[in-house]
């Protein structure tokens, strides 16, 4: 749902830039569905929020070498198909 929601957003965008309006037709804006998936984005952050201090820019080190493990995302995908 989640990758789902980011691609509604990155097309609702590019569909405000063009101009185009909120409406029901394929081609339309649909914020409703836009402010749906930020609403779910923002719940799974604050669910799932990864802590990991990231390196700053000024020099600090903070979260140099911290080790993430992704998902592994071939699994997930062959699992949906299945």
């Amino acid at each position: 749902h989640q990758l789902h929601c980011l691609t509604v957003i990155r097309s609702t965008l590019y569909k405000y830039k063009e101009g185009r309006v909120q409406g029901d037709g394929d081609g339309d804006v649909k914020w409703d569905h836009a402010v749906h998936c930020l609403d779910s984005l923002r719940q799974a952050v604050m669910c799932r929020a990864d802590d990991t201090l990231l390196a700053t820019r000024d020099g600090n080190v903070f979260g140099d070498g911290q080790e993430r493990v992704c998902r592994d995302w071939e699994g997930l995908r062959g699992w949906v198909e299945e």
